[in-house]
């Protein structure tokens, strides 16, 4: 698709009608273009711009020259005024839009129209054109019977190349001998296994030797570890625990707790190491 212009010169001023509408030379273009398979749209000169601005600047101005003759420095209208030519160059463009191929085949015409213009393809006759549209028959056939050889080799070495691929798996030790390798993996399963159970067990032994080691740390801190080794803890009747012989005096009743329980007894003396 696109667009495409047909531009006109040396068209007579005055060519066409203002009075009738059916020999007007503008609606005559239109026609024609709109006539060609696949156009969609047609403007003359700048007809699709012109419909968006207003009229003051659509126009064109007319001068006149020094010989008093009358010209246009633009050319808007495309040539064309009322529906008649204004001695200007006529400009008609065309959209079109085509997924299939255009010939044109008028057919024995020694000028080009317009569809010859537009057309992908221009045949002098429709028998020609019959021919561009359709393939030979011949042509075809052999175009075909080369596809099919095409194809059969193609299939053909598909086929070698897979053959040789299986050929090869099956040559492979896994396939000859499928007990042999499951005997490897399994003896290298085995392997496996025993080396676990191995580091299982070494992991084992050094998490319980130090836990226990842990166990005797903990006992060095223990209060009741240290009451079992025959010291005493010895606390006043208020609970506070005699540190020093400043925190009691003669005749005080204390609580002296050992590892099985505890006794009370009375300050006789107090004698200072």
């Amino acid at each position: 698709g696109g667009v495409f212009e047909v531009i006109v010169r040396g068209v007579p001023l005055g060519l066409g009608s203002h009075i009738q509408w059916d020999k007007r030379l503008d609606g005559r273009l239109a026609q024609a273009m709109m006539a060609i398979q696949a156009i969609k749209g047609v403007e003359i000169g700048a007809g699709f711009q012109c419909g968006e601005l207003p009229g003051s600047q659509i126009h064109d101005e007319m001068f006149l020259d020094e010989n008093q003759s009358v010209y246009r420095k633009t050319n808007r209208a495309g040539g064309l005024e009322g529906g008649m030519s204004n001695g200007e160059e006529i400009v008609v463009r065309a959209i079109y839009r085509s997924r299939i191929p255009v010939i044109s085949a008028v057919g024995h015409e020694t000028d080009c129209t317009l569809a010859d213009f537009v057309a992908d393809r221009r045949a002098a006759t429709p028998s020609q054109a019959a021919e561009f549209a359709v393939r030979d028959a011949g042509e075809l056939a052999r175009y075909l019977a080369g596809l099919e050889r095409r194809m059969t080799i193609s299939a053909r070495n598909f086929l070698d190349s897979r053959y040789r691929r299986i050929e090869d798996l099956m040559g492979r030790q896994v396939f000859r001998q499928p007990k042999l390798m499951l005997a490897q993996r399994q003896q290298g399963a085995d392997m496996l296994r025993e080396r676990l159970i191995a580091a299982a067990c070494t992991e084992l032994k050094n998490r319980r030797q130090r836990i226990c080691h842990l166990i005797d740390k903990l006992e060095l801190v223990n209060p009741a570890g240290v009451l079992r080794r025959g010291y005493g803890l010895v606390q006043r009747q208020d609970g506070a625990v005699v540190s020093g012989i400043d925190k009691v005096n003669v005749d005080d009743i204390v609580k002296i707790r050992v590892a099985d329980g505890s006794l009370e007894a009375r300050v006789t003396r107090i004698e200072e190491v």
